[in-house]
């Protein structure tokens, strides 16, 4: 959020997918951080957002979670791994 110092990562990120209920305001907030706004993208949903990272073969990802978003990541996680073998 705005307390955060995401000023510090902003200049290496290469591509950020913001998800969840304030997902648009976390775009902004990394925009005002000096993100180029073409290098990020809001899906609300988590499920979206997982399946937008997993589709563009990224490699090496970073996730930013709450607590409450990392359970619902980690159940989604599983599914996919047990889905299509994707993760280990």
């Amino acid at each position: 959020g705005w307390d955060a110092d995401v000023e510090a990562a902003a200049g290496s990120v290469r591509r950020l997918v913001c998800s969840g209920t304030r997902a648009a305001e976390l775009a902004m907030r990394w925009r005002y951080a000096g993100v180029d706004p073409s290098r990020i993208t809001v899906i609300p949903e988590l499920a979206g957002a997982v399946d937008a990272v997993l589709a563009e073969g990224a490699g090496r990802v970073v996730v930013l979670p709450t607590y409450t978003a990392m359970l619902e990541l980690r159940q989604l996680l599983h599914a996919e791994h047990a889905r299509a073998g994707a993760f280990r």
